[in-house]
């Protein structure tokens, strides 16, 4: 039964034998998002979605507005000229991320499938597939960046954009770069350098960035529904509106994602495929926009998160029952170490996790404020 299944894992690598190469997978990858600025520039030149319009508000560009005297990080140490530049300075930081986020999901589902991994592939599939029922090839996203570049500052459109892609694509496509980054950099005979250096900056860019970003956007959208403003376009209301997000609140989803596929992995390396599925179900509910008003949902997502620490928890008393003799004799095993450091880790998810009851009051009191 085995040996069919290598075969069968064997043969759908086979598919893509001319990707072979890593550079090939690339060449592929960049392909896919040629066609979409192509796509992006027939359609803007036929509806010209670019336009700025003249009705939204300027941004500064003679002197920083008050509050905003420093520019962004990692630039927090200096001066800001206006906020043109410092809105500038954003932009190109966070565009490039948010833009290269589906293409390196393409790259990685190419790096899964030559590999022989067709559930990571199909999975990773999914994840760009959620995301094109928004936005096929990503081309409104090109058009929308263009735009916001043009202007100075995020348009309404980029902000909605960013939200969109934490409530599925980014989420999911994290997880999956990120339990196959783990899995990779832990087998000797992993999928390479160059892919598993790929799923390492592909997971960073969603943890880290995209993500967050996501979040922030859909609570800044949030706050503008809730008080019928149409200050949204207005550069100092957008940051006014960020310096009200606790941090614990922006990063909380990456926190999920995280731990989710810690606990994969784990499971993976421990023979228990039922903690990889678990998690999986866990980083897919996680990420949805309306689980909190879902009590079917919430349900299925609280009985698989307490099963995942349930087993993780049984996995990790029975590593230090296993390890107990050689801690009597007073050596200390070299993987009770690794054990005890995914054990704070987990601890230190649950405490957060249990704590959603204060973040809720949090971004409640900064949606209505």
């Amino acid at each position: 039964r085995r040996a069919s299944r290598v075969c069968a894992k064997v043969r759908f690598a086979g598919l893509l034998r001319p990707a072979r190469s890593f550079e090939m997978r690339l060449l592929l990858a960049g392909a896919y998002a040629a066609v979409g600025l192509l796509v992006a520039v027939l359609r803007n030149l036929r509806v010209g979605y670019s336009v700025v319009s003249d009705e939204l508000p300027p941004v500064q560009a003679e002197r920083p507005s008050k509050g905003l005297e420093r520019l962004d990080a990692p630039f927090c140490c200096l001066p800001s000229p206006s906020d043109l530049v410092r809105s500038r300075l954003q932009l190109a930081l966070s565009l490039p991320t948010v833009l290269a986020d589906n293409i390196l999901d393409v790259l990685t589902l190419l790096n899964f499938a030559v590999a022989g991994m067709p559930y990571y592939a199909f999975a990773t599939g999914a994840a760009v597939l959620a995301g094109a029922r928004h936005d096929p090839l990503q081309a409104g996203a090109y058009i929308t960046a263009w735009r916001t570049w043009r202007r100075g500052c995020p348009t309404r459109e980029w902000i909605e954009h960013k939200a969109r892609e934490a409530g599925s694509e980014a989420p999911i496509g994290a997880w999956i770069a990120l339990v196959g980054f783990l899995q990779s950099a832990l087998n000797p005979h992993g999928l390479g350098a160059l892919s598993t250096l790929t799923l390492g900056v592909s997971s960073l860019l969603g943890v880290g960035s995209t993500i967050p970003g996501g979040v922030q956007s859909r609570l800044l959208l949030e706050r503008a529904g809730m008080v019928q403003t149409h200050d949204l376009d207005d550069y100092a209301w957008q940051e006014e509106g960020k310096k009200g997000i606790p941090a614990h609140v922006k990063y909380d989803l990456s926190l999920c994602v995280g731990f989710f596929a810690a606990a994969a992995c784990w499971g993976e390396q421990c023979g228990m495929p039922a903690i990889m599925g678990l998690a999986g179900i866990c980083a897919i509910l996680v990420s949805e926009e309306q689980i909190e008003d879902s009590p079917a949902l919430m349900m299925i997502f609280g009985t698989a998160w307490t099963a995942t620490i349930g087993l993780v928890v049984a996995t990790l008393l029975v590593a230090v029952v296993r390890s107990a003799p050689e801690l009597l004799r007073g050596s200390l095993p070299g993987g009770f170490v690794a054990w005890c450091v995914g054990a704070g880790g987990l601890l230190l998810v649950s405490a957060s996790m249990l704590g959603d009851t204060r973040r809720k009051a949090l971004r409640e009191h900064f949606v209505q404020s």
